[in-house]
């Protein structure tokens, strides 16, 4: 048993083995093994002690980033219907303050297609009778959001 045992330990592919007669000749012991690669593990040390934290700052920036934009199209969005809401004030609405809320409606293209929907359903229900300005702006704000793409 003791010969196997032996035999195994000389075959070690790492030669990370402590000799059984405390032998220089009997293989390397560890310490011996750490002095003879000092510069691989120092390198290895290293590179670890770098990756790891600029994985984590990547890690950590990526997240920042997705959490910001995630904020600011909730903004985005809370600021599109907020607009929505003072156009929508019908007849009891400043036209002035309604015709500027009309052109600020540009300001957000990824809602194009219903805003264009809205302006046309607008002009056509209530907005013709109202103010030329407000339906000219209606009409701008309009074709301004038609070339968008």
């Amino acid at each position: 048993m003791t010969v196997l045992l032996s035999q195994a330990i000389k075959t070690d592919p790492l030669d990370l083995r402590c000799s059984q007669l405390n032998s220089p000749r009997e293989g390397l012991n560890m310490l011996e093994w750490f002095k003879k690669n000092e510069s691989g593990l120092k390198a290895l040390s290293i590179f670890i002690g770098v990756i790891v934290p600029l994985t984590t700052l990547s890690f950590s920036a990526v997240k920042y980033v997705e959490t910001n934009n995630r904020l600011a199209s909730q903004k985005t969005f809370e600021n599109y219907h907020l607009i929505i809401g003072r156009i929508g004030g019908g007849e009891h609405a400043d036209i002035f303050v309604a015709a500027s809320n009309v052109y600020e409606l540009r300001n957000y293209p990824e809602y194009r297609e219903f805003s264009i929907r809205l302006l046309q359903d607008m002009k056509d229900n209530w907005a013709s009778g109202k103010n030329d300005v407000f339906s000219r702006e209606i009409d701008l704000t309009i074709e301004y959001l038609s070339f968008q793409k």
